[in-house]
């Protein structure tokens, strides 16, 4: 599925997902999926979640899916900037999310991350950012800065093998409460547009990224099978 140039305003107190294609998902897969410019913008509360392409993931399983939108989150109507998280792709992943970027601005209040703001006992894998994040709360707090893949990771789970542009963050991710990062490999922009260096970065063999170079979409890689 692919969208194009959403344009979603959100205001909720309560814990809510908000995404360009789904808000909120329990199990089951989200594949091949992409959200083309637009704004995703989020006015949420305590432990919501804004992302690209999903708010928030539960349990489930999310697979070449790519966002060019922008994902704002800001606290005024809810009036609550405790640990919201906006990310690139996922706002918030407790389940497995691999083969998927971001390009677009990443702006919150609380965390910050160019695929996922918060990996909360998830996994995340093969992945990369070339956004922008522009952060608030935390990026006045050294010990966690907006990350380049994720900002937190908790609850003794993995990130492994993503990139991001180096003038994007400081750090790939920062562990919170116990995890494993693995491999999270600063770029520059024109190294990121291209296929080998990713799939050096993921450790795989070549033709095997899972990504594909698809100009008339973007200067960035694209996930195979969104567009075939």
């Amino acid at each position: 599925m692919i969208i194009i140039g959403p344009d979603i305003h959100i205001v909720r107190e309560n814990h809510t997902g908000v995404g360009g294609l789904v808000g909120l998902q329990n199990r089951g897969i989200v594949e091949n999926c992409a959200v083309l410019d637009g704004r995703i913008y989020a006015d949420i509360g305590y432990e919501g979640g804004a992302g690209g392409v999903i708010g928030v993931n539960l349990s489930g399983i999310a697979r070449n899916l790519f966002n060019s939108a922008a994902v704002i989150i800001e606290n005024n109507g809810s009036r609550n900037q405790t640990d919201s998280s906006a990310g690139g792709v996922v706002g918030t992943n407790s389940g497995y999310l691999t083969q998927s970027a971001n390009i677009g601005r990443v702006k919150g209040v609380s965390l910050v991350g160019g695929v996922t703001a918060f990996t909360d006992d998830g996994i995340l894998t093969r992945c990369y950012n070339a956004g922008k994040l522009d952060g608030d709360y935390y990026v006045r707090n050294i010990s966690y800065p907006p990350g380049g893949v994720t900002q937190l990771l908790g609850r003794g789970r993995l990130v492994a093998y993503a990139a991001f542009e180096d003038t994007t963050a400081a750090k790939g991710a920062t562990v919170w409460n116990r995890g494993t990062l693995l491999g999270l490999i600063p770029l520059n922009a024109e190294e990121l547009k291209e296929i080998d260096k990713l799939e050096k970065v993921f450790k795989v063999e070549q033709g095997e990224s899972g990504f594909v170079l698809n100009e008339a979409i973007s200067a960035w890689p694209i996930p195979d099978g969104i567009f075939n």
